[in-house]
């Protein structure tokens, strides 16, 4: 077992108002997975996992498209190579290809093995199964590919738990599995504050002019309130000193009368006196609790859902719900690299296949 322990001084981010702010934009692209051979995959998806299996999601034609034709002996069977013809001849929406099913052959299949990464673990999944769901069954524009990895008897020690959820890192023929030991998390009060002082950052960075305003309501630490409201996990980051992830949904009293809404994601260290930015912070008006039409892709809320473990040096992906205040549709499940500033992967929030 290894534990990640590597440390990057990282410089704090200063600035004012909403231009010329570090981090991720909001609708930040990721990029998409590509199947390139009958023996490898590229790329990264999120998931869940049910323990000693993980299942895991790329909403993309072009990728459902290249994992029947390159990774299903099933298609010689049919003999159709197209993936959209093949699902119209199934009255379910839906094609299997179990593991007997996959392309290559018996000596390769520890190559098509992926990186599983949860909060604290990594472990070693190898691919086991494809569904690849017409985009109807999954209420989405596009096909849904749904692959399920299996870990070894020695990978389980290293298993997320059930229902957690998980990001796979495709591609990688050789892992070690480990964990990390995760620093203590603050007591309920310091949370509160650490939250409130990076909302006043954010709202005075993000604001053209520097007007007194006031937090229109309390905040606390809650996932599901959509305002006043913000999440704190300790992460095993790769800067010993920003051991915290944050993310804020709070309101604000303008001087002109209106009630704004400051939301980012940032780590930070326990006092909130050193600040990395990861998702950009934002700040729009809001009309019956909910973004003006106008505030267009700036319209969104961050909420923290998790962290997992990343190889080798590179700390912890955060987990973040980016949801959507005009196009509930348009929500996205986001796993992003803070210290890159990257979104390595993007699925539809809340993402159901029947």
């Amino acid at each position: 077992m290894r534990r990640a322990s590597a440390a990057l001084v990282v410089a704090s981010l200063a600035g004012c108002g909403g231009r010329g702010l570090g981090g991720v934009d909001p609708r930040a692209a990721a990029p998409a997975p590509r199947v390139l051979s009958s023996s490898a995959i590229s790329g990264a998806a999120i998931g869940w996992s049910l323990g000693g299996e993980v299942h895991v999601f790329v909403v993309d034609d072009s990728f459902a498209q290249q994992a029947y034709a390159r990774l299903s002996i099933a298609r010689m069977l049919v003999r159709r190579s197209d993936v959209r013809a093949a699902l119209d001849q199934t009255p379910s929406g839906l094609i299997t290809i179990a593991g007997q099913q996959l392309e290559a052959p018996p000596q390769q299949r520890g190559i098509r093995t992926a990186w599983i990464l949860s909060r604290g673990r990594l472990a070693a999944g190898e691919l086991t199964l494809i569904r690849i769901h017409a985009g109807s069954a999954c209420a989405q524009s596009r096909m849904v590919t749904e692959l399920v990895y299996r870990l070894s008897f020695e990978q389980r020690r290293f298993a997320p738990p059930a229902q957690s959820p998980v990001v796979a890192l495709f591609g990688s023929s050789s892992i070690l599995a480990q964990d990390v030991r995760l620093p203590s998390p603050l007591p309920t009060d310091a949370r509160v504050r650490l939250l409130g002082r990076v909302a006043a950052r954010a709202a005075h960075m993000t604001s053209r002019a520097s007007p007194e305003r006031a937090l229109a309501g309390a905040l606390t630490v809650d996932p599901d309130r959509a305002a006043d409201a913000g999440e704190l996990l300790p992460t095993a980051g790769r800067d010993p000193e920003l051991r915290y992830a944050l993310a804020i949904r709070a309101r604000f009293l303008e001087s002109s009368g209106d009630t704004t809404l400051v939301t980012g994601v940032a780590v930070a260290d326990s006092a909130g006196a050193q600040l990395r930015w990861v998702m950009r912070p934002v700040r729009f008006r809001l009309r019956v609790g909910l973004a003006e039409s106008e505030s267009g892709m700036a319209g969104v809320r961050y909420v923290l859902r998790g962290t997992a473990l990343a190889p080798g040096d590179a700390g912890e992906l955060l987990l973040i719900d980016e949801v959507n205040d005009a196009s509930p549709a348009a929500s996205r499940a986001l796993a992003v690299d803070p210290w890159r500033r990257r979104v390595l992967a993007a699925q539809p929030l809340a993402l159901r296949c029947r």
